[in-house]
């Protein structure tokens, strides 16, 4: 679990989802795996052949638990920040309000939220 490990997966998920531009979910809850081939801030994490689809519905720490090697060994709540930033802000808010949440998660865990950053300068929505 090194820092530079942190820092990729928090820019793997954060050009990962800004490329996508929108949440993995249908129904109200996230998938790793959702419509129109669209994949969650953990989704995107997990190779193509090591996904399962019984994955879905399991949680980070059930996950990891159930499925060694499926995701970068990281630490979980840095992984769990990144879904619930997922879930709870670019599901329901979008893609601005989601990039102001990813600022917060990388002063958190001491990231450089450089990528959020330059999403931001370049969709500044103020007159």
């Amino acid at each position: 679990m090194t820092d530079q490990l942190h820092q990729q997966v928090y820019d793997t998920v954060a050009e990962h989802l800004l490329t996508q531009g929108r949440a993995s979910s249908y129904g109200g809850m996230g998938w790793y795996r959702g419509l129109n081939s669209r994949k969650c801030a953990i989704g995107c994490l997990i190779p193509d052949d090591n996904y399962d689809p019984r994955m879905e519905g399991c949680g980070v720490q059930s996950l990891m638990h159930n499925f060694p090697g499926a995701l970068p060994p990281v630490d979980s709540a840095l992984l769990q920040h990144l879904q619930s930033a997922h879930d709870t802000v670019l599901a329901d808010k979008g893609l601005r309000p989601w990039a102001d949440r990813m600022l917060r998660i990388a002063m958190e865990w001491e990231l450089d939220p450089a990528i959020i950053k330059t999403f931001l300068e370049n969709n500044d929505d103020t007159p």
